[in-house]
């Protein structure tokens, strides 16, 4: 069996933590079973990887015991086994079209009767056009071409699917319902937005990135990882705020560094506070103006 499909979100929803040494083993050993349709023993295992160092012998074994079950002495994956089963299945269906002499033919139709049915359609045409040609100011034989009802709408989709794709910028507070079953919250949607919002800040021409992957990530971090939005927004100021860090901008990144961060921020105290929004308003900018000519002038005062 030399062709399979791989179903990007199952893979990455199962194995989406691995390393890059684990990927790698995890991915030679599903091709390996599809190509040569059987499962390994645990010697197959390490042959078949090619696994040769320690941390490659230790990548195979966590990928046999994490993915894979122990069935009379070879690891077997119930996915794999099925998709196998119905390979071998309709391979010998085709097999036994072959030796018939290929796929059973269709039955052929009556070609009498199709032929009585066109010559008859044909003499019912020339007749009405001959009609047509004696009253050339006929008119049409109905009248009533509206539809028999006009109170048809389109049918309108009223909740959303796992992976349907939110658009890409909302309003905060204006999350709509109609996504209530989609994979992440309107809190993680409108957590993306301000992580934008911080990074262009400092790079005003960031690119637009999609903020669907971005709040599935999100919501993976506090599914997954078991985090919350009150300490990931304190570890991501942070990171905003060390020059170490400024190089990362993706949520993937802050998942994956966040135990970095965290420690980083416990060991120097560093508290961020919220940064409360400076009022605009006029009565605000006159009151501001009021009390910087004040200060002014009591700076210019001469002293007695």
């Amino acid at each position: 069996m030399h062709y399979y499909k791989k179903n990007l979100g199952d893979y990455y929803k199962k194995a989406g933590r691995l390393s890059i040494l684990q990927h790698g083993v995890y991915t030679l050993l599903i091709d390996a079973c599809y190509d040569r349709e059987c499962f390994p023993t645990f010697d197959e295992a390490m042959d078949w990887t090619w696994a040769g160092t320690p941390d490659e012998v230790q990548a195979v074994e966590f990928v046999l015991k994490k993915f894979f079950t122990l069935e009379d002495g070879v690891y077997v994956q119930k996915r794999i086994k099925e998709e196998l089963a119905d390979y071998a299945n309709q391979k010998a269906i085709n097999s036994a079209n072959g030796k018939k002499g290929g796929r059973p033919k269709k039955e052929q139709k009556d070609t009498d009767s199709e032929a009585e049915k066109t010559h008859s359609v044909l003499e019912e045409t020339q007749s009405v056009n001959l009609e047509t040609e004696k009253k050339p100011n006929q008119e049409p034989l109905t009248k009533n071409h509206k539809p028999r009802t006009t109170n048809q709408e389109p049918v309108k989709k009223d909740t959303a699917q796992i992976g349907d794709k939110l658009p890409d910028k909302i309003s905060p507070g204006e999350f709509p319902h109609q996504w209530s079953n989609s994979l992440y919250s309107p809190e993680d949607f409108e957590f993306t937005q301000k992580m934008l919002d911080s990074i262009r800040l400092v790079q005003p021409d960031f690119k637009q990135p999609d903020l669907n992957t971005w709040a599935t990530t999100i919501a993976d971090m506090q599914k997954q990882d078991g985090r919350n939005l009150k300490d990931m927004a304190e570890i991501w100021l942070f990171a905003r705020s060390e020059t170490f860090w400024s190089w990362l901008t993706e949520p993937r990144d802050f998942r994956k560094n966040y135990d970095k961060l965290k420690a980083k921020k416990i060991s120097q105290g560093v508290q961020h506070e919220t940064r409360q929004p400076v009022d605009n308003s006029p009565a605000a900018q006159v009151e501001r103006a009021y009390q910087q000519l004040e200060s002014e002038q009591r700076t210019e005062r001469p002293i007695n």
